[in-house]
């Protein structure tokens, strides 16, 4: 069987043989119809007819080739095969024997000796195998690959491990436009001193705004290997005007993260707070939360009631996050657990109450952050992300409490996701909104060329936000305006134009609609560049 040469996707090709015992697959075999020079996989899987009744696999055998095809000498070849035994066609099963761990590695399985290994082997090792091993040990050795498997684990991970400490690579460097280069460093304790516990801290200096950050935290898990979590932390740090942030938004974008270069507008806070982490049912994850704040800004004021104008805030919130991913999967290696994502859309839930009076708490509200995402394939014709937003505020809050426009468009001219390109930073403030934000990415399917198979992207994006004239006119020293009107974008981007081991290039274009139009058409329109992880992702 092969894909016909009309197609547009990226299909396989192989041979399939059906047994006349019932017309069943009984051998299959697959590869990629068009081998490249990277990364190919083929597989075979056997199956075998159990007590003369049903077919089931017995063999499955994986070779993955690094290099272009399997006879081409400077080729690298990893070969797998896994064997099933002992096959009950009908179990005794109930939904307490399955859970969301799809791929799990024992962290003794490093640990065993060869004794175990052959007493577990379905074939003996041929001399070129025993060989095999040993070339690749000494070769391991000579590049130093567990030392580079540990630096990859920690990419994963955003933690590097050095005996019982952790280093958050996240805290070593970063950027943005308020503190400039933002340089730190941390150290937390891992599960090499505890399972049930760990604590650490953080420290980091802003060379553009000339202030020290820091903060200590405190993570209990008393059942290990659970996702209940008791935590505590103390924080005197900065965050952005406006931003929304959920509870438990693991996912890494390299592409949202570039956002950060963007922010112009922060707030100093000091913050004490306590949380538990867990799960009450199957995929869903929620995290109560109780924090006292204390936060300041500048060139900005509130209007209070007695007519005063304030710039420090104080906070006392009780808050809800909840985020619940259906049918999600995850890969456990050793005393680390991954996110495989899943097929469904996936929510995020974060319900506050602010406290007048409870602590050194000013203000009684409401606000209630909603976000939901989904990627939906199409069949020849690529996939499509969307995200929806929205949010509610309600009572008399600082500009600290509302809710930002999500605009991106400034002096950078790296594309982000999941924002309006051409919106500038802090143009627009709510305090009710809704936004959307779509891309179709066509992926290869357009361009085939050997060495040059670029991806077209289309993104459409819109929002709308409204704001109590009452409320707006308590805000001072901030010009902005609100998106009653509702704001569109649309765009086009191309990515893979250039490519490097890190990641890869590409140019997007940007255009203002609708009511907030600039009245020069050219400065509708943002011309940006678009980078695509190699190692993360986008």
């Amino acid at each position: 069987y092969s894909p016909r040469k009309s197609t547009l996707f990226d299909g396989f090709a192989g041979l399939l043989y059906i047994s006349t015992q019932g017309y069943a697959v009984q051998n299959v075999t697959a590869l990629p119809r068009n081998i490249d020079e990277g990364l190919n996989t083929e597989i075979q899987q056997q199956f075998t007819r159990i007590n003369g009744k049903q077919w089931f696999p017995e063999q499955i055998t994986t070779k993955i080739i690094l290099g272009g095809e399997l006879n081409n000498l400077t080729a690298l070849v990893g070969k797998g095969k896994i064997y099933i035994k002992n096959v009950n066609l009908n179990p005794e099963l109930s939904n307490k024997n399955f859970n969301s761990i799809a791929f799990d590695i024992d962290k003794n399985a490093v640990g065993k000796s060869d004794t175990f290994w052959n007493s577990q082997r379905s074939d003996s090792l041929s001399k070129k195998d025993k060989q095999t091993y040993k070339v690749i040990d000494s070769v391991g050795k000579a590049i130093h690959l567990d030392r580079k498997l540990k630096y990859f684990e920690a990419l994963l991970s955003g933690r590097l491990g050095i005996g019982k400490f952790d280093i958050p690579l996240n805290r070593i460097l970063d950027y943005n436009g308020y503190e400039g280069f933002r340089l730190g460093s941390g150290l937390y304790t891992n599960e090499k001193l505890s399972r049930f516990f760990s604590v650490g801290g953080y420290g980091a200096y802003g060379f553009h705004d000339r202030k020290w950050k820091y903060g200590g935290e405190a993570f209990i898990t008393p059942i290990y290997g659970s996702p209940f979590t008791i935590a505590g932390g103390y924080y005197n740090d900065v965050m952005e005007l406006g931003a929304v942030n959920f509870p438990m938004d693991r996912r890494p974008r390299a592409l949202e993260a570039v956002h950060s270069l963007n922010i112009g507008r922060m707030f100093n806070y000091q913050r004490e707070q306590a949380s538990v982490k867990f799960s009450p049912f199957r995929y869903l994850m929620i995290e109560p939360m109780y924090k006292q704040s204390l936060e300041k800004i500048n060139n900005y004021y509130f209007l209070k009631p007695d007519g005063e104008l304030v710039n420090e805030f104080h906070f006392t919130e009780v808050s809800m996050g909840m985020r619940y991913a259906y049918k999600e999967k995850y890969m456990q290696l050793l005393d680390k657990r991954y996110s495989m994502g899943t097929h469904w859309p996936i929510l995020w839930i974060n319900l506050t109450q602010g406290l007048n009076g409870v602590g050194n708490g000013e203000y009684n509200y409401r606000r209630i952050d909603a976000k939901l995402e989904k990627t939906i394939p199409f069949k020849l014709v690529g996939h499509t992300n969307v995200q929806i937003r929205g949010g509610y505020v309600d009572g008399n809050v600082p500009l600290l409490r509302l809710f930002n426009g999500s605009g991106d468009r400034s002096n950078v001219l790296i594309a982000s996701e999941n924002i309006f390109e051409t919106m500038r930073p802090y143009e627009f403030f709510s305090s009710k909104y809704a936004s959307v934000f779509l891309m179709h990415s066509f992926e290869k399917l357009l361009f085939k060329y050997k060495h040059f198979q670029p991806v077209l992207n289309l993104h459409a994006n819109a929002g709308i936000g409204t704001m109590d004239p009452a409320l707006k006119a308590l805000q001072q020293g901030i010009d902005f305006k609100t998106m009653d009107k509702g704001y569109y974008e649309a765009g086009l981007s191309i990515n893979d134009i250039f490519k490097s081991l890190t990641g890869s290039f590409g140019v997007g274009a940007y255009y203002r609609l609708g009511p907030y139009m600039e009245p020069k058409p050219i400065n509708n329109l943002m011309i940006k560049l678009v980078f695509s992880s190699g190692i993360l992702g986008d």
